[in-house]
């Protein structure tokens, strides 16, 4: 825990009703009755006092306007505290008032420190400048038409830039600024012209470096609800609304980086609401953001068919969708504070109504190529959702096939892939990886004594792929690999999906995996246990998973089927696929490799089968000439040269190398 909120609890008791009179005293709260805690609105001007303070819940609540407001509420705005101080000086109050009460002043910065992950991202950090002062009319002029007065403005750190743009302050929790995002104050009609835009160089000619906190994180308090929205206007727009624990994501709905930052403070908060803008892209984001911070915290605000037309009908069809701005600006306060107080807790999951799902056809399913053309013109790509079991013979290259499978093809499309290696320590691992990614144009031939020639990736190649895929893979790293358990695996497949967003999962492979965990079962029990909570977790994070087994000796004649996988014989029946290698000695056409697809519950397409080569230089698996010598991404992003001595053993410049093209598959 970052901090106790039990404590902050205890504080607010100690103090009591004197909470009440602090307030009323630094707001000179109009027709003020000490005794019985009530006076005029502080939101609006009234002619009957309505609001009134609670003491169970310690707040004060304004029935003019539904808006709430409590001590950590009032030393945040009346005072420009963060959180953090404003609980601080709440806990200094309450000793004031309570002899008893003992506590210990609370920073976040040491928190900060003592995560060591965190403070290492921030090394370096270029911090930016803020604006020189001005009188803020011209943003104050452009917000005000948008329904947000200056308490507001202030509240939310909104500046005005040297060219009259909205200068919007990302101030993280402990106070510090990291960033200033600007957008223009006037009406965007020149193309040309960037509508909002980070401030990314000091006035002293130094870059500015950019963090991906939430707008609005200095203000966040952990003990309530936090809403979340879309667009930086939309914070104020709910913050005008009473909201102030809103925060805004900083670039956007499809960027989550903001989660991965900020995840040890985000843990503390026990309800999330989100209010997303009412078109696709924003109910994406709402989607994803409650499988990362937890679906049991999270709720989502759904913009009913009226307010809708309101907004439309306001903006004259101009503006259709619905997002907490244009229904303020169209519907007023009273509106989003009923959206939010209507908000939508996610449904349990076990319990539906199979008329109100969505079907699916496999044209409409989120698809990552194979990396092999032939493949993909047989299953149509890994489809998410999907379990996928990979077997075969020793030495057919099945751990070959399910990097290319899970790790590289889906990185070249933006996925990023966890994996777990049973055999393979972590140095031979990244070795497998880097040589396929590395291609004929980065490894070298080298010889030595005699003995047979080898291949090796180039030092500058290695360099350059460690730095562009530094953070791409996350693989599960165990003083004993051999003695994972199951469950501690697929928890931290969980984490990584939550945390990181991984969506693509290798296992390789089954044998290496202790799923005996419970002495009572036998090893086919444990590893029908393993294999159901692999399919679960697959169908409930809607991921693409591939677990690599070893087969069963097979009967003389015996044909590859679905029982041919050593284990229970329910593990095949419970994936989705099931993907057979096969090395090829003699093919008649010089292909290496056999790909024979024993099951595969999406498309029906069993017992059909491809061919492919196997490039011993690279580490290589291909099914024609241009996948052999494909350009992964960084290399199309680089430029790297080689003097004349080392051109000479690049595989690509060497001509009479082809014996070595089609050596033996490694397992």
């Amino acid at each position: 825990m970052l901090f106790d909120q039990d404590k902050i609890q205890e504080a607010k008791m100690s103090i009591g009703t004197k909470a009440a009179h602090i307030i009323a005293d630094d707001l000179k709260i109009e027709d003020w009755n000490p005794e019985k805690l009530k006076g005029k609105s502080i939101f609006k001007r009234e002619l009957t006092a309505s609001m009134q303070w609670f003491p169970e819940g310690n707040t004060f609540k304004c029935f003019a306007t539904g808006k709430t407001y409590d001590i950590l509420d009032h030393f945040m705005w009346k005072y420009n505290l963060t959180f953090f101080d404003a609980v601080n000086r709440l806990f200094e109050e309450a000793s004031k008032s309570d002899k008893d009460f003992k506590y210990e002043k609370w920073s976040p910065k040491t928190i900060k420190e003592s995560k060591k992950s965190k403070s290492e991202r921030m090394l370096g950090y270029k911090y930016p400048e803020d604006e020189p002062f001005n009188d803020r009319k011209i943003v104050e002029q452009y917000l005000e038409r948008r329904g947000i007065n200056k308490q507001t403005m202030d509240f939310c750190n909104v500046m005005q830039g040297t060219k009259g743009e909205i200068a919007f302050q990302f101030i993280d929790i402990d106070g510090t600024h990291l960033g200033t995002k600007y957008r223009i104050s006037h009406p965007h009609n020149n193309k040309n012209e960037l509508k909002w835009f980070w401030q990314s160089k000091r006035s002293d000619g130094e870059t500015v470096s950019h963090c991906p906190i939430p707008y609005g994180m200095n203000r966040l308090d952990l003990t309530s609800p936090v809403i979340i929205v879309e667009g930086l206007v939309d914070r104020l727009s709910c913050v005008q609304a009473g909201f102030s624990n809103t925060i805004a994501v900083p670039n956007g709905a499809n960027s989550f980086e903001w989660i991965d930052h900020n995840w040890e403070i985000f843990e503390e908060v026990e309800q999330f609401i989100i209010f997303p803008d009412d078109d696709e892209p924003g109910q994406k984001m709402a989607k994803d953001v409650v499988t990362r911070l937890g679906e049991a915290k999270c709720s989502i605000v759904k913009v009913d068919t009226e307010t809708r037309e309101r907004v439309s009908k306001y903006f004259k069809g101009v503006v259709t969708k619905a997002d907490p701005n244009s229904v303020l600006m169209a519907c007023g306060e009273d509106t989003i504070r009923r959206l939010v107080k209507d908000a939508e807790p996610i449904p349990n999951e076990k319990l539906s109504f199979l008329m109100r799902v969505d079907d699916i056809e496999i044209e409409d399913m989120e698809k990552i190529s194979t990396g092999f053309r032939s493949l993909d013109e047989i299953l149509y790509g890994n489809l998410m959702g999907c379990f996928t079991i990979v077997s075969g013979e020793p030495n057919s290259g099945k751990s070959v096939f399910a990097n290319q499978l899970c790790v590289l093809s889906p990185m070249e499309q933006g996925y990023k892939p966890m994996i777990f290696s049973g055999e393979l320590g972590s140095p031979q691992l990244l070795n497998w990886i880097l040589k396929p990614l590395a291609g004929i144009d980065h490894i070298r031939r080298w010889q030595k004594d005699g003995n047979p020639a080898g291949y090796s990736i180039t030092k500058q190649a290695k360099k350059r792929i460690k730095e562009y895929y530094d953070d791409k893979i996350i693989y599960f790293s165990d003083k004993d690999t051999l003695s994972a358990s199951g469950d501690e695996i697929i928890k931290e497949m969980v984490y990584a999906h939550k945390r990181y967003n991984i969506r693509v999962f290798l296992i390789d492979n089954l044998m290496t995996v202790n799923t005996n965990e419970d002495e009572s079962e036998d090893r086919f029990q444990s590893q029908t246990k393993f294999i159901k909570k692999l399919l679960a977790f697959t169908n409930k994070y809607n991921v693409f998973t591939v677990l690599v087994a070893h087969p069963k000796k097979p009967a003389k004649g015996e044909t590859p089927g679905i029982y041919s996988v050593s284990g229970a014989s329910e593990l095949a029946n419970l994936s989705h696929r099931m993907i057979w290698v096969t090395r090829l000695d003699t093919d008649p056409e010089g292909f290496n490799t056999e790909i024979k697809i024993i099951k595969d519950r999406p498309t029906g397409m069993a017992n059909k089968k491809c061919k492919l080569y196997y490039d011993k230089r690279t580490m290589r698996l291909y099914s024609n000439q241009s996948e052999q010598e494909f350009k992964y991404r960084w290399q199309r992003e680089s430029n790297i040269k080689y003097d004349q001595d080392t051109a000479r053993t690049i595989v690509a410049n060497i001509k009479d190398d082809g014996a070595e093209v089609f050596g033996a598959t490694p397992e």
